[in-house]
């Protein structure tokens, strides 16, 4: 079977070679800016994460640098801590040692007396005069040892009744003495530095 010709005098139909190939060229020229967006895209997402990696290694570092330094804070209060636990204990005890050495230096101080009073106790004779002299003497030690320790009398008769110094026994009316003045002591009493040992019990002009 033979192929048909075209007839003569009609025109050639034109295949469309031209608009397929620019299509075809737009196609690639699309593709190729698509593929440069992306491949700025990406990049872009890669300075973005490494800027982010750095951001976060930065605040990793941060994060150890500050968990250092509350470890030394920990660890010097706890040092600090231990100091102050040894030095209440050092104190303790020292204050436990001065409390005894000046108890022992107390006993110490009234042994003599002791002494006396025993030596009278042992002494046969029934001379008043003797044994007053003796007790006077042991007194007087025994006043000395206390007063050496800080120990001191109460002022008393004809000084001004103090309430927190004296306890007032009796108030004497019709005497020569103005009122609230002490007239008589009846029970010495002592303080201790500034503390009161114990109060005077006295009489007082009413």
């Amino acid at each position: 079977m033979s192929d048909e010709k075209q007839p003569a005098g009609q025109p050639v139909e034109e295949k469309p070679v031209e608009k397929e190939s620019g299509k075809k060229a737009g196609a690639e020229h699309e593709e190729r800016h698509r593929g440069r967006r992306g491949a700025a895209h990406a990049a872009e997402l890669e300075a973005r994460v490494a800027e982010l990696g750095k951001e976060l290694e930065a605040r990793d570092r941060a994060a150890i640098d500050r968990e250092k330094e509350a470890r030394e804070y920990l660890e010097g209060w706890q040092r600090e801590r231990a100091n102050f636990e040894n030095y209440k204990k050092r104190m303790a005890r020292e204050l436990d040692d001065r409390g005894l050495v000046a108890r022992v230096e107390l006993i110490r101080s009234l042994l003599p007396a002791i002494d006396n009073l025993q030596r009278a106790l042992g002494d046969s004779t029934t001379d008043a005069d003797v044994v007053r002299k003796g007790v006077q003497m042991t007194l007087e030690q025994l006043m000395a040892a206390l007063e050496r320790q800080g120990l001191r009398q109460v002022p008393t008769e004809g000084a001004s009744f103090d309430p927190n110094l004296h306890e007032a026994i009796e108030a004497v009316p019709g005497t020569e003495y103005e009122p609230d003045c002490i007239i008589e002591d009846l029970q010495k009493g002592y303080t201790l530095g500034d503390r009161l040992v114990r109060p005077a019990r006295v009489r007082v002009a009413r």
